[in-house]
């Protein structure tokens, strides 16, 4: 058997893209003959309108540290996740995998979110109906889909063979839609030890006395955290991909994949909003805390509700003391992991 997984692999996403490096990883790893599909071609704009005036500011004025982040993000897709020519982008170019793949695994992170539409690709619909359909851990993002989507995300989910999702709250709408039991499985990059990240982080970047700010979504609350944790430790560098308005810190635009693990495993501390900058500070054993996202941030509470880490989690109030890891999550966090990896070795290796 040969699988084909489609997932985010275009993207400059730091989680999008070390997600599915690590399912890869991890099937190829199993003795599988396993590949990514190069689904889109890759985003390499150096230049990204973002909300706040102050990081377009910084954006432009970084210009050279953008081109490296770029380069950083095809090095990392080439040398590490197979990815060249050709791209597939239309129905058509995508049916044409049916010659080459036995069976279609639908990869995680938010593959499944339809918020606005439903992208028909990940649900696999242009595989042929001879072919097996699988997923390990696709998300939808949220804790309800809109109305109007959910006879048809019914329809395509049926369709599938075997499946599984990245949390409880995924699966409550799945077993809603289609009255089949599914399991939760954890995201992909829990699936690789610590050590297997240290061989494709960037060892060249390695700052120390610093926290590291990771913010897909600014609000006040996150300024606010940002500089309680500068009043209370006045001697701590900042270091952000993004910069925040009214905050003083060292803005670095060149962060690709290899250097983002870096960044996260060094830290003294990582503030953010990102569902993977919770993952990864939890595989690296790092203090955080982490301001859910107004609109997906059903997977941060999930994960961290799951491991009984909810004091982490930072909404309205906060007594301003920040939350310090105990290592009482690692146990549950490996039952987690085991199970998803029995899981995944069932399914695949039929």
């Amino acid at each position: 058997m040969k699988y084909g997984i489609i997932t985010y692999t275009s993207a400059q996403n730091w989680g999008g893209i070390l997600q599915a490096y690590a399912l890869n990883k991890y099937i190829s790893d199993l003795g599988v003959d396993c590949k990514l599909i190069n689904y889109r071609k890759f985003d390499g704009r150096w230049f990204k309108p973002r909300k706040q005036l102050k990081d377009i500011l910084f954006t432009l004025l970084k210009y050279s540290e953008c081109k490296e982040r770029i380069k950083s993000y095809e090095e990392f897709r080439e040398q590490y996740m197979g990815l060249k020519e050709p791209t597939y982008t239309s129905q058509n170019e995508l049916r044409s995998l049916n010659r080459e793949f036995d069976a279609f695994i639908t990869g995680s992170d938010q593959l499944w979110n339809c918020e606005t539409k439903i992208n028909y690709d990940f649900y696999l619909d242009f595989v042929e109906d001879k072919k097996t359909k699988l997923s390990y851990g696709p998300s939808f993002g949220q804790d309800k889909i809109p109305k109007q989507f959910e006879e048809e995300v019914a329809r395509l989910l049926k369709q599938y063979d075997v499946m599984s999702v990245r949390e409880k709250s995924g699966q409550a709408i799945v077993e809603r839609l289609i009255r089949k039991k599914i399991p939760v499985v954890c995201d992909p990059t829990f699936l690789l030890a610590v050590d297997q990240w240290d061989l494709v982080r960037n060892k060249m970047v390695n700052e120390s006395n610093y926290i590291f700010i990771y913010t897909t979504q600014v609000s006040g609350k996150v300024v606010e955290l940002v500089k309680e944790y500068q009043k209370q430790y006045p001697n701590v560098r900042v270091i952000t991909p993004y910069a925040l308005p009214g905050v003083k810190a060292e803005v670095k635009k060149n962060i690709g994949p290899a250097e983002f693990l870096s960044y996260i495993k060094n830290a003294d501390y990582v503030i953010g909003t990102s569902f993977h900058a919770v993952v990864f500070s939890l595989i690296y054993q790092r203090n955080f805390c982490v301001v859910p996202h107004s609109n997906t941030g059903a997977r941060v509470n999930d994960l961290l509700s799951t491991l009984e880490l909810e004091q982490h989690l930072i909404s309205d109030g906060f007594n301003n003391k920040f939350p310090m890891l105990t290592l009482n999550y690692y146990k549950r966090l490996n039952s987690m992991i085991d199970d998803s990896k029995k899981y995944l070795q069932d399914m695949i290796l039929i």
